[in-house]
């Protein structure tokens, strides 16, 4: 008798997220790797496309579908942006200001850790709530750095 919908969030990020390290969230770790003047590893040719969701955006939809989502349904809440690896990492190394990438072969078993390119149909989500992502990846990134400025010592 409880009611309830399924939501699926593809590459979530932002502040008070764990950086301690790169199991949880590569966008985080990738900032971590820069502000530490780093390099970061980009595997293959860095075409793969993601979508990546800033966590204020999550909390609005989440919000939305508890009074406005259909019990029972899947919803995917994401930014629904086509954004390369390659350009995720441009803009993370560009914000922070510091940080090197290299494209690196993949390893042997590369199947079992690439997913292939997903972006997020969120237009069931968009039809039911009327929600809209409201931070670009830009802006998301941006966010995150002034937080670790700040905050670093806590969570690195």
């Amino acid at each position: 008798g409880v009611q309830g919908v399924s939501v699926r969030i593809p590459n979530p990020y932002g502040p008070r997220q764990q950086m301690k390290h790169s199991k949880y969230s590569i966008v985080g770790w990738f900032v971590r790797q820069a502000m530490e003047n780093k390099t970061i590893n980009i595997y293959g040719d860095g075409r793969q496309l993601r979508d990546y969701i800033y966590i204020d955006d999550i909390v609005a939809a989440l919000l939305q579908l508890i009074t406005r989502g259909q019990t029972g349904s899947p919803y995917n809440i994401g930014s629904h942006q086509r954004i390369s690896f390659t350009q995720m990492v441009d803009t993370v190394i560009r914000v922070v200001g510091q940080g090197k990438k290299a494209f690196v072969a993949w390893p042997a078993d590369y199947e079992k850790n690439e997913t292939g390119d997903y972006v997020a149909d969120i237009t069931r989500v968009q039809q039911d709530t009327g929600w809209r992502p409201q931070v670009d990846l830009e802006e998301g990134i941006s966010r995150i750095v002034k937080f670790y400025q700040v905050n670093r010592k806590h969570y690195w």
